[in-house]
């Protein structure tokens, strides 16, 4: 009887454990009109040894930025690596005063938040660096 006891609480503890592994996060993310549709990077300005390097990205293989009406987001790309890994992302003015682009990965890490510049077609990113630095991207849909 001892066994049978041990036996149904490793189910039950086990089961739990599974139902908590595959639980899908709650939508943390909040759309953006202004953001919404595909972003192509086009060109990377890059500090080195104290000297800005602008670097031209190729349109094959794409790169890109994709935000989603449900405010889900998804990154494609070697040059867009920091970003894979983010599945949400909301436009947020409370960040000392100026509005700022933020990456949420789940509801257990909090949002990373960018400084960015969008001009009509045009998204630049601008992470904190030392020197200039920018992520600039067209939109394509």
């Amino acid at each position: 009887m001892k066994y049978w006891k041990a036996f149904i609480v490793v189910i039950l503890i086990s089961g739990g454990c599974i139902f908590a592994c595959t639980r899908k996060d709650p939508n943390l993310g909040v759309a953006d009109d202004r953001v919404i549709g595909t972003w192509r990077l086009f060109k990377r300005l890059v500090p080195q040894d104290s000297v800005t390097v602008e670097k031209d990205i190729p349109d094959v293989p794409a790169q890109t930025l994709v935000f989603n009406a449900d405010g889900t987001f998804s990154a494609s790309g070697k040059e867009l690596e920091y970003y894979r890994s983010s599945r949400y992302y909301r436009l947020d003015s409370t960040l000392r005063g100026e509005w700022q682009l933020g990456f949420i990965i789940n509801n257990l890490s909090p949002a990373f938040y960018q400084k960015f510049s969008l001009s009509r077609d045009t998204l630049v990113l601008l992470p904190s660096c030392e020197g200039d630095c920018g992520l600039y991207f067209i939109k394509t849909r």
